[in-house]
């Protein structure tokens, strides 16, 4: 008796492997009666084939389980139609599922990199050559404001300048309105045009007007055009800069990008404007929600993707360039049919779905997919 407890236990073990191997060659016969072209020859197998199959336990396939059939020519399609006996069905695993009409309302989720928003990146350049004297902004990095003094610097020309238009509100304030008219419209001029050369020098209407009641001094303060961080930091202290040199790179990081890759059977579904959440891996508990803003004309050869750019708006500075994160971006749109993702088959040509019909029957038939989540 000890000698036959390891075969009882084995017997339901290759009973169960016979049925699916049973159940596999059966559906083999009717795969290949559904793909292989119909010519007069494959007919008469087709049908030796199904005739062959009627007599599995479980299953039964009859000449009119092929109605529509077209044995015909190859030019028709034909459809396969199977029954299974409730014990079957329970055997093999066959699960059913509803054909839906839903809103389409699903999810492209993607990897994303933060960068800057390069439309709020502003580079800092002198208008007029001098020898920088002193750097209130020293380090990359540092958060300024607009109109935050960045540097001071001494220029002969700058200078003189401004020494013409304090000469030229002393010579307007002396004639008064006394003078005849034509040498008080010079003496007028003379001021505007002292004043429009001051402002090409990068000087603010604050920083002229202080001129007026007070003697030019030999330096001047270069002030921060926008709010930001200093990104990049090129003058030195005791350097002799010119109007090409770049000196400050200044990044308004209020709003950043995320850029997205996107694969290509997915671009369909994704528009300017459409909502997004992104997960960074720095604050995984958080969602950030933003918007696709871009969509690039160009696909990536070498990973059929193509760049999808988000924005996000980031007030409280956590986000920073160079973060990585998952990207989802929502599908919306209008009702459609929708079907179990499993219940759909991939031939590698085409893709196929089993149709109940009652009573345990089931018909082999083309689907034409759209979206797949």
């Amino acid at each position: 008796m000890k000698q036959r407890q390891p075969m009882a236990r084995v017997r339901p073990l290759i009973s169960f492997a016979t049925g699916v191997l049973a159940t596999l060659a059966t559906v083999t016969i009717w795969w290949w009666v559904a793909e292989r072209p119909a010519t007069g020859g494959t007919a008469g197998m087709s049908m030796s084939a199904a005739s062959g199959a009627t007599s599995m336990p479980g299953m039964e396939m009859g000449r009119d389980d092929l109605a529509g059939m077209d044995m015909g020519g190859p030019a028709q399609e034909r459809q396969v139609a199977v029954t299974l006996t409730p014990a079957r069905r329970q055997a093999i695993g066959v699960r059913v599922g509803r054909v839906e009409r839903r809103p389409l309302d699903a999810a492209i989720r993607t990897v994303g990199t933060v960068t800057s928003d390069e439309r709020r990146v502003r580079q800092v350049n002198l208008r007029v050559a001098g020898w920088i004297t002193h750097l209130a902004v020293d380090y990359t990095g540092q958060t300024v404001r607009a109109g935050d003094p960045l540097l001071t610097m001494y220029s002969p020309e700058l200078a003189a300048t401004q020494a013409e238009y304090r000469l030229a509100i002393r010579t307007q304030a002396r004639l008064g309105a006394n003078a005849f008219e034509p040498i008080r419209t010079g003496a007028d001029q003379q001021v505007q045009a002292a004043a429009e050369r001051l402002r090409r020098f990068n000087l603010s209407d604050e920083q002229i007007a202080v001129l007026e009641h007070s003697e030019p001094r030999a330096e001047t303060t270069l002030l921060a055009p926008i709010a930001g961080v200093v990104t990049k930091k090129m003058a030195l202290q005791g350097a002799y800069a010119t109007p090409e040199m770049p000196l400050y790179e200044i990044t308004d990081l209020s709003t950043v990008w995320v850029q997205a890759q996107v694969y290509e059977h997915d671009l369909a579904f994704v528009n300017v404007g459409q909502e997004a959440e992104v997960t960074l891996a720095s604050y995984p508990n958080e969602v950030f929600r933003g918007r696709v803003v871009f969509i690039d004309r160009t696909l990536t050869a070498e990973t059929r993707t193509a760049p999808v750019r988000l924005e996000l708006p980031n007030r409280d500075l956590r986000i920073k360039p160079g973060m990585y994160g998952d990207v989802t971006i929502r599908v919306v749109g209008e009702p459609v049919l929708a079907v179990p993702r499993e219940a759909v088959l991939d031939s590698g040509t085409r893709r196929l779905t089993f149709l109940v019909r009652g009573e345990g029957r089931f018909r082999l038939v083309w689907a034409r997919v759209g979206y797949c989540e």
